[in-house]
């Protein structure tokens, strides 16, 4: 695997990205690829078909112990299909506006669009979780932008 590199050459050399998962503390984000992989692979998966209830499971419990990573693995099993929400920061936001309430917890932001893409499924069944997680994503995203863009 990437056993004959230290986590340094990793960062300087494989993946060329120094940066830290946190500005407090944080672990290279090459040392992050790294156990995140040995995750995946003491558990079994080494490829998509892999992916099992068991073996998800278990890389769940190595991968919320990498310093920094809780909110990744969530976002792992969104992008290998789970109907799950990953409640970020572009979730939240879009939670708090809708409702007007100016602090909402990831919790509540995740139930939300759950009971949110539920409501919508019914008259358009092609909604899901995971396309709502995404569309919203990507709404908050591009407003960011656009917001970013009239300050410069």
């Amino acid at each position: 695997m990437m056993e004959p590199l230290t986590d340094d050459e990793l960062a300087g050399t494989v993946f060329r990205n120094r940066q830290r998962t946190s500005t407090k503390s944080g672990i290279l984000k090459a040392s992050a690829c790294r156990q995140f992989a040995k995750a995946l692979y003491n558990s079994g998966i080494n490829k998509f078909a892999d992916i099992t209830d068991e073996r998800i499971a278990n890389a769940e419990i190595a991968v919320r112990m990498i310093k920094g990573q809780n909110i990744s693995f969530d976002y792992f099993k969104l992008l290998a299909g789970a109907q799950m929400v990953k409640p970020d920061r572009m979730i939240i936001r879009f939670a708090e506006e809708a409702s007007g309430i100016p602090s909402i917890t990831p919790t509540v932001a995740k139930q939300a669009t759950i009971a949110a893409a539920a409501i919508l499924n019914k008259e358009f069944p092609h909604i899901d979780v995971r396309l709502l997680d995404s569309e919203l994503w990507s709404f908050e995203s591009l407003k960011s932008a656009a917001t970013t863009r009239k300050r410069t």
